[in-house]
């Protein structure tokens, strides 16, 4: 709770490019890192409601930027059975 984009770059810098990473987290932040992340910072959210999963291609913390792949939502995720 109350993680800044900062905080979560300084967490992830020194990975590999190649890896992949996952963020777990809650509303609002989880939206605002994920619109962070595909618009360069500009000051964007997507609406993950109760929860989510985002798949963000070419994920980078400096600067930031990525290209969301896909969406989902806890219905559509659930409705994967």
């Amino acid at each position: 709770p109350g993680a800044s984009m900062e905080a979560l770059a300084s967490r992830a810098s020194g990975r590999p490019e190649e890896e992949s990473v996952m963020i777990i987290g809650q509303e609002p932040r989880l939206g605002q890192f994920t619109g962070d992340m595909i618009t360069r910072g500009s000051d964007a959210a997507i609406a993950f409601g109760k929860g989510g999963l985002a798949k963000i291609r070419n994920a980078r913390f400096d600067p930031v930027s990525g290209e969301l792949q896909w969406l989902l939502t806890v219905r559509q995720i659930l409705s994967m059975k």
